[in-house]
């Protein structure tokens, strides 16, 4: 997922713009964030794909107490929220893939929370249990 929306992003402010500049009208097919476009496309895959993919398998990781669970649910929605993102695509309509984009920016916020507090708390079990 950081490697493509990297390249994807290094691209379009490195290259795109001299091949904007200098007339080639292909350039827009390639480099814009407007659909369909290759590196939107690309972008999506890591975002409503790689990033959904990341967050249903971690969850499966936090399962200990309420707040674990809470991390757990949070992120089997994010997942389910960014994998839902692909119905824009399929319909060619990027206000319903807004739906992808509440889940990985959105409820992604709270998860990376929620993990910070889990985190937190398991380092601070650890240091009680070396004393």
């Amino acid at each position: 997922m950081a490697a493509i929306t990297c390249s994807v992003h290094f691209v379009i402010l490195t290259v795109s713009r001299s091949l904007v500049a200098d007339g080639f009208p292909w350039a827009s097919q390639f480099f814009s964030f407007v659909w369909p476009s290759v590196t939107y496309a690309l972008d999506i895959l890591a975002w409503d794909l790689f990033s959904a993919l990341s967050m249903l398998c971690a969850s499966f990781v936090f399962s200990k107490g309420r707040l674990e669970n809470a991390t757990r649910a949070l992120m089997i929605i994010s997942g389910i929220l960014s994998l839902a993102g692909f119905i824009g695509v399929a319909l060619s309509d990027m206000n319903l893939r807004n739906i992808g984009i509440t889940g990985y920016a959105g409820v992604s916020t709270g998860v990376f929370l929620l993990l910070g507090i889990v985190f937190l708390n398991s380092r601070d079990d650890a240091a009680g249990e070396n004393i």
